[in-house]
């Protein structure tokens, strides 16, 4: 592959490898967004796909490929109030059972849309109103109370939001964080090792600090598409990554490094050769590396 750390996002038909076989499997059309997790709880991964409505077939929600094993994946799909452009599997109340969070918008109103017990039941689902629709969702700790938060962004209505968790899968109503441009991404991750999770969005690239009594901003500079938290040097503390894509004509990789006490470096940029490709999502492995 001539482009590593990149993943298009729009993948309509999802492969995986098995004894050597590489099996495809078609779900149901305008594939928007994909996860991976035991849906089952028998110790593999299945996977979950969210689709945005399609006028053909007259259809939108979340489809899920079963794993099992040696044989083919078994299709499931259900109805979830469409423009599924987020899929996220947590764990979000007190029990062992994994929950589905996605957009939810039903033509008239804009949800954030929880589906408890996923492996249970496809019909235990909670909606909690937000103002606009959420482009993309996110989770995590954001006040220290070990329950998982759920964070989202509208890029239209340049804004990030975020629902506390109590623990037992209540939220409270939206939570609103007013932005002067328009936000791409959002992200959650410990940048200062409190062990509370802080935001980053991408934009303008501009981090968010969970303080005990709200959020305490930062802004680090430089237009970035889409960013992503991870520790790329090895040094025990999480940096930042942003893809930066100039219409096909210019994209980057910058990376912020993270030197401790709510610091970090200037950017370093990665210049990525292209042929007029437009990237539109990034993400990080451990490829060996000490430095950037």
């Amino acid at each position: 592959m001539k482009k590593p750390l990149i993943i298009v996002a729009g993948l309509l038909l999802l492969a995986f490898t098995t004894a050597r076989i590489r099996s495809m499997y078609k779900v149901p059309r305008e594939a928007a967004s994909v996860c991976a997790a035991d849906i089952d709880m028998d110790g593999d991964n299945d996977i979950v796909v969210g689709h945005l409505f399609n006028s053909q077939t007259n259809w939108t929600g979340i489809s899920i490929l079963i794993n099992n094993s040696l044989v083919p994946m078994e299709l499931d799909s259900f109805f979830l109030n469409g423009q599924h452009r987020s899929v996220i599997i947590q764990f979000l109340d007190n029990n062992s059972f994994p929950d589905l969070i996605s957009q939810s918008w039903d033509g008239t109103n804009s949800q954030i849309g929880i589906v408890f017990n996923l492996n249970t039941s496809m019909s235990n689902i909670y909606n909690v109103g937000t103002e606009s629709y959420a482009d993309n969702i996110e989770t995590g700790d954001l006040n220290d109370d070990a329950a998982t938060d759920i964070v989202f962004i509208s890029n239209n209505n340049q804004y990030w939001s975020v629902l506390y968790n109590d623990g037992f899968g209540n939220f409270s109503s939206p939570e609103y964080h007013n932005l002067n441009y328009f936000p791409q991404n959002i992200v959650t991750g410990d940048l200062n090792n409190d062990g509370t999770d802080d935001i980053v969005i991408g934009g303008s690239t501009e981090i968010y600090f969970s303080r005990d009594g709200g959020f305490q901003n930062q802004q680090l500079g430089g237009h970035t598409s889409r960013v992503h938290i991870a520790d790329m040097d090895n040094d025990g503390d999480n940096d930042i990554v942003g893809l930066f894509d100039l219409f096909g004509i210019e994209t980057d990789i910058t990376i912020f490094e993270n030197k401790g006490e709510e610091t970090f470096e200037e950017p370093v940029f990665v210049e990525i050769p292209n042929d007029g490709e437009a990237y539109r999502r990034a993400t990080t492995a451990d490829l060996g590396w000490q430095r950037f």
